[in-house]
């Protein structure tokens, strides 16, 4: 077990693959809230957001002798709570706007039907745009667009959680951004950032 104040999660981590259960604890307690939030920010479901936090860690525990050596502790749990929480919601027979990969290798990014309904057909032919744009984002950046967008996460965060430096968030982001807005014509380029809000 290490000391709480000098907690350090690569030395958790090594433990814990050693059996140590009050390790795993302390890893338990340093990412739970952080884990938490994202998956509160993902599934708009704070109850699925904390069952499937707690299922996943409990997965880890019952794998540790499996567990291999990790370098991005932090990537590494958002990863596997990630998937954890899609598994759940759609066990429950509910829709996520963020899916998981379907039949052709792209994610599912349908507007719910409430949305549909109040969009003018202007709208929704920028929308389709943005869509068709999107879905042809290799797989990093749509996750990236994702998580800056939708999840509401900040720059900081989405590095620490993928692995991926500052410039190279700010990078691939400014990449997709670029690729989106050549997919509306000039006048319509300035109200990317309100066309967004339409795609979830």
């Amino acid at each position: 077990m290490l000391p709480y104040e000098t907690f350090d999660e690569q030395s958790a981590w090594t433990l814990i693959r050693q059996g140590d259960k009050a390790a795993f604890l302390q890893l338990y307690e340093h990412f739970f809230h952080y884990l938490l939030q994202i998956g509160i920010r993902i599934s708009n479901d704070p109850h699925a957001a904390k069952d499937a936090c707690q299922d996943y860690f409990l997965y880890l525990w019952e794998k540790r002798d499996t567990l291999s050596e990790v370098r991005n502790i932090k990537g590494y749990l958002y990863k596997g709570y990630k998937n954890q929480l899609v598994k759940m919601i759609l066990k429950k027979g509910k829709t996520l706007s963020f899916s998981p990969e379907d039949d052709d290798g792209q994610r599912s990014w349908e507007p719910g039907r409430e949305t549909e309904a109040i969009l003018s057909e202007e709208a929704r032919e920028k929308r389709d745009l943005v869509i068709r744009a999107f879905k042809a984002l290799p797989p990093r950046q749509r996750e990236l667009v994702y998580l800056r967008y939708y999840a509401a996460l900040p720059i900081e965060e989405i590095a620490r959680a993928t692995g991926l430096t500052l410039r190279s968030v700010y990078n691939q982001l400014h990449i997709a951004h670029n690729k989106l807005r050549e997919s509306l014509n000039k006048k319509d380029r300035n109200s990317l950032g309100s066309i967004f809000l339409l795609l979830w």
